[in-house]
């Protein structure tokens, strides 16, 4: 029988990593490894353990249940692992405070940098880090403490959780120029329910236009391919692929130069975005202040993005 005397923090997080990634070769780049390195450490792992963490499947890395088991228990340790580094560093340098913050979509980090920029400028002694691996599971990472803050564009409420609203923006379809729906002015589900439908892929498997505009009408689209890049899903819309359903403002500035039309989604579609923290966070002042921050920045960069689509429109 084996007995487990030496686990580590590098074999945690080499776990979580693998479970995360759903590779070898792309968890050797996030923990800055070589690929047969990372091969190495997981098979002396399993050697330690006595049994197998992951089976290889089709298209990624699947944990079986002692991989499962390890993954949560290292996601909480390697959280607070962190914690205990940001808040030695902070009582031996200073006083800075880090936020570590994460997003469920992608299309956050078409302006996240500017935020960094912006709360470095207008908030002393506060320090944004982006945890990018967390993107695909946001609120999860909230609960273990590996983020203490999150940009959620998803609706439902968590008792658990805090929020404070950041800005509100519509959802537009968004067709080819030549497609037959350019010139509507505005669609229904059923309009469009024979479409192939080109969507951001969400955490979770998760797609609330689906639930918020096809379901209440009880129909659905017959065929949904999700994609993670903006720009990919622009290019098939283009290529007459599919369409897509897409903020306003992340669409607008595509239109003219690609040869796009938007269309209204019933009588209008509305997304709440919201900066989510755990409730009683001991940081949970500066994240008030990054809302803030966050809020006045987002409000200004999706006006100017519009007022530029528009311009290009003309």
């Amino acid at each position: 029988m084996h007995s487990i005397k030496t686990l580590t923090r590098q074999d945690l997080e080499l776990t979580l990593a693998i479970a995360e990634e759903g590779s070898v070769t792309r968890a050797a780049l996030r923990l800055h490894l070589s690929q047969p390195a990372v091969s190495h450490h997981l098979r002396s792992l399993e050697d330690r353990i006595g049994a197998r963490l992951f089976r290889r499947g089709k298209q990624r890395m699947i944990a079986l249940p002692l991989g499962e088991e390890l993954t949560a228990r290292g996601r909480r340790i390697c959280a607070e692992f962190r914690a205990s580094e940001e808040a030695l560093d902070r009582m031996m340098h200073g006083k800075t405070r880090i936020v570590r913050l994460g997003t469920e979509c992608y299309t956050s980090y078409h302006w996240l940098p500017a935020v960094v920029r912006e709360l470095a400028r207008s908030v002393e002694n506060l320090e944004l880090r982006i945890v990018v691996e967390a993107t695909q599971r946001a609120k999860a990472a909230l609960a273990s403490g590996e983020t203490d803050a999150s940009i959620l564009q998803s609706s439902g409420e968590d008792r658990g959780l805090a929020y404070w609203p950041l800005f509100r923006d519509e959802l537009m379809l968004v067709v080819s120029s030549r497609h037959a729906l350019a010139r509507r002015k505005s669609v229904e589900a059923r309009d469009i329910a024979s479409q192939t439908l080109i969507l951001h892929d969400m955490p979770g498997g998760r797609l609330g236009v689906i639930d918020e505009f096809f379901v209440p009408a009880k129909v659905y689209p017959s065929q949904v391919r999700r994609v993670q890049l903006t720009e990919a899903i622009i290019e098939m819309v283009r290529a007459e692929m599919g369409i897509s359903i897409l903020a306003r403002w992340l669409a607008e500035p595509y239109v003219r130069s690609k040869g796009l039309s938007l269309v209204r989604l019933g009588k209008g579609l509305w997304r709440d975005w919201r900066l989510a923290t755990v409730r009683g966070h001991p940081l949970v002042v500066e994240i008030e202040q990054l809302s803030r921050v966050l809020s006045s920045l987002l409000k200004s960069k999706v006006s100017s993005d519009q007022r530029k689509g528009n311009r290009r429109s003309v």
